[in-house]
This record gives C-alpha cells, structure tokens and sequence, in this order.
C-alpha cells in the first residue's frame, strides 16, 4: 500500500491582506443596511404621521434615518402659520376702504389730536409773528441803522432776501441780519422790493 500524497499547505494571507479583506467585506455590509434602511425610510414616511411614531425604534433603521423619521413626526406636528389675507388687486374698492379706514383710525389717535391741539396754535403765532420777506426787485443803496446807534451804507443786490419790519408805511422799514450784533433796519423805496408774503 502506497502511503497517502502530502497534500500542499493552503497559502495563509499575510496579515495586512487579511485586514484590507475584513474592511471591504465590512464596508460592503456597511453599504447593505444603508440600502435596506434608506428604504424602510421612504416606505415610512409614506405613512400618515400617527403611523410613523410607530417605527421611530424600527431596528431596521440606521440611527441617521431614525433622526429624520423623528424630525419628519415632529415637523407634522408643528401647526401651520397663518397666512395673512392681503386685498386683492381685482377689487379696488376693498382696498380703498381698508384704506379710509385706516385714515380715519389714524386721524383720530391720541397722538394726532394731541399734535393738533397743541401745535395748531403754536404754529398759527409763530407765522403772525414772522416778519414779511421781501427781495430786491432792483439794486440800492440805503443808510442802514445798526442796534448799537451807529449808521452804515450798504449796497444791496438785486434778488437779495430782507426782513419788512414795517410795511404800511411810504418806504417800507426793512433789516439785515449782522451776527452778533442784530438787525440793522433802513426804509427804503416801495418800488425797489418785491413783497414774497
């Protein structure tokens, strides 16, 4: 009798071979139940919201996609904001009593009345107390009065602004303002001035 052939040893791989070998084979089962529990995800958010919180811990599912199948119940859960009726632009008399509305709701507020009791005055005695404007119709030459007593020439052009102090008068009183010191006030020919109020 012949003795048995000696079989070949198998090639162990080295270690490093092994290692590369387990993760792809990891990887692959990886990429195995990403599929399988992206799918679950979809055939569970194709349920009313009441059903999905049954499969909130489906162990089916990868802890990402239990998050948003958590975030998915959650946001169902949230009422709608309201949504706030803006007029229409077909219908312009809706819009134009919104809007009279709102004048008058306006009109008669606290403030506004306030403003025009008290303002209404005070703004009617400040114009009877503002002196007349007048402007130069023509260039002239006038013996000015300053408010220390002393007298100066001035040249004043055409198209310039002076105060009217008194204009009932044959030559109108008018003034220039010098900083510091005041208005000084000559009368000069009704002619040469152009009365603005």
């Amino acid at each position: 009798m012949r003795p048995p052939e000696a079989q070949p040893r198998p090639k162990r791989p080295s270690p490093n071979q092994a290692v590369r070998r387990a993760q792809a084979e990891a990887g692959a089962a990886e990429r195995v139940v990403a599929a399988v529990s992206a799918k679950r995800l979809m055939d569970c958010l194709r349920l009313a919201p009441a059903e999905r919180l049954r499969y909130l811990d489906d162990p089916d599912l990868v802890s990402a996609d239990r998050v948003a199948l958590r975030r998915s119940v959650e946001a169902s859960l949230v009422p709608e904001r309201r949504k706030i009726p803006l007029p229409r632009l077909g219908r312009p008399g809706r819009a134009r009593r919104r809007a009279r509305s709102f004048l008058v709701r306006a009109a008669l507020s606290p403030l506004t009345l306030g403003l025009i009791v008290v303002g209404g005055p005070w703004l009617a005695l400040s114009w009877q107390n503002t002196r007349p404007l007048a402007v130069m119709a023509q260039r002239g030459i006038a013996s000015f009065r300053l408010p220390d007593g002393s007298e100066q020439v001035v040249a004043l052009s055409k198209g310039s602004t002076v105060t009217v102090f008194d204009q009932r008068t044959a030559d109108p009183v008018i003034g220039v303002w010098y900083p510091r010191l005041g208005y000084a006030t000559a009368a000069v020919p009704r002619a040469a001035l152009q009365f603005q109020r």
